[in-house]
């Protein structure tokens, strides 16, 4: 007589956990999709069976893969269930977690009042129970939104107690993370050196961990350093790579923005086929896109590529949507940016008097955020708008402050650029 096999008993927590684990691992090398799928799985298990300690990190975990496949009203339903969950078991830490979670919804939707008063309770609690992890990703995000609202010193300083907390604790991925975001800083105040130095120090930590969404972040961020420097071969090479490192990991939306700021990049440099192809590319995408910032980008570079067919009105009407994106949410270097490609179109257009009006008012955003190569090239766009408005004196004071701005970051190249605008000027 045969024997039956024995009845496999299953250990529901101990599948539960296996489904958490190999989530996260999925979604380490972007493959989202897998990782969603997987967790939603887990998370099906705890509500049938699992424990509620069970359900409520299932429900965290799943709010936080939502956001790399960009459903952000998942997110925020998963995340806000998550809280009321760790609310009722008394668990401080997931408390903290998921109010830092649901401040970065705010973020994305460009809401960023509620996003720091979220960051602002995660960071009060990781405090009181001395969570160093939790409150370097707080300081962290802290930072990111005091510079998005144009308080950079605010910021880096959330940036370097972010930093030496990282280091304090040997948490790589989060040094990596503040290296990065006072690198950021630095190039929006124009020292490139510094920049520079801790773009490659967070990029190369990246690469050891093997954090692909870290090394597309530095890559985008050294192709903008490059592109002030005027390294515009550089600045190419490291976009494609940023793209092919999005595209790996799956992140649809920033494939197209890489794709649309290759587009540009090509386009300044007389390629217009391929960056036509890449723009237009990028574009059908944003049909499928729910950040408006990446749809703010895309316009922004249809607007550019319509400036660059000499349709103006057509660049205008871009300009003006993506304007009024950024101002729904205010972004403001999304306004900034829409501001001054509505002054380009209506340059064009030969309305000189409404372009200088247009620059004006973005270099008083760019100002307040604290940008100096922006306001060094917006003060350029003002000075020839103001010189063929026939202004030839307020035309050569923004020139000569462009000058001053560009010597003391010292960008040889643009300096010299601007004096020859002055001379221009000068002789009528």
């Amino acid at each position: 007589m045969m024997s039956r096999p024995a009845t496999r008993t299953v250990d529901l927590a101990a599948l539960i956990n296996v489904l958490q684990q190999r989530s996260t691992v999925l979604n380490l090398v972007g493959r989202n999709e897998e990782a969603l799928a997987g967790i939603d799985r887990a998370l099906r298990l705890a509500r049938a069976g699992g424990t509620a300690e069970q359900q409520a990190n299932c429900l965290a975990q799943s709010g936080e893969v939502c956001s790399f496949v960009n459903r952000y009203d998942l997110m925020l339903e998963r995340t806000e269930a998550a809280l009321e969950a760790y609310r009722r078991l008394g668990d401080r830490k997931g408390e903290s977690l998921a109010l830092n979670n649901i401040a970065c919804v705010h973020d994305v939707r460009g809401d960023y009042a509620r996003s720091l008063e979220y960051h602002r309770q995660a960071l009060a609690i990781r405090e009181q129970i001395g969570d160093l992890l939790g409150q370097a990703t707080s300081l962290n995000n802290i930072g990111f939104i005091h510079d998005m609202l144009g308080d950079r010193p605010e910021a880096l300083s959330h940036h370097l107690r972010s930093l030496e907390i990282n280091r304090r604790i040997g948490d790589r991925g989060g040094e990596a993370c503040s290296l990065h975001n006072i690198g950021f800083l630095y190039k929006s105040a124009g020292d490139y050196p510094a920049a520079l130095e801790h773009f490659a120090v967070s990029q190369e930590i990246s690469r050891r961990i093997g954090d692909r969404q870290g090394q597309a972040y530095n890559l985008e961020n050294l192709a903008a350093l490059y592109a002030d420097l005027g390294d515009q071969p550089q600045s190419l090479r490291s976009l494609e790579q940023a793209a092919a490192v999005r595209e790996e990991i799956g992140d649809a939306d920033y494939v197209a923005v890489d794709r649309c700021a290759i587009g540009r990049a090509l386009l300044r440099q007389g390629a217009a086929d391929r960056a036509r192809s890449l723009i237009l590319s990028a574009a059908r995408a944003v049909a499928d896109i729910d950040d408006v910032q990446v749809v703010i980008r895309i316009n922004a570079g249809l607007a550019e590529l319509a400036l660059a067919d000499g349709d103006t009105v057509r660049a205008a009407e871009l300009a003006g949507k993506a304007l009024e994106l950024s101002r729904e949410m205010d972004y403001r270097e999304g306004i900034a940016e829409g501001l001054r490609m509505r002054g380009r179109a209506l340059a064009a257009a030969g309305d000189h008097d409404g372009a200088a009006a247009a620059f004006t008012e973005a270099l008083v955003l760019y100002t307040e955020m604290r940008q100096q190569y922006d306001m060094a090239t917006t003060r350029c766009d003002l000075g020839t708008a103001l010189r063929a408005a026939g202004d030839t004196a307020g035309a050569s004071d923004n020139y000569r402050t462009a000058l001053a701005i560009f010597r003391g970051m010292h960008l040889q190249y643009r300096a010299d650029s601007v004096e020859a605008e002055l001379k221009r000027t000068s002789a009528g």
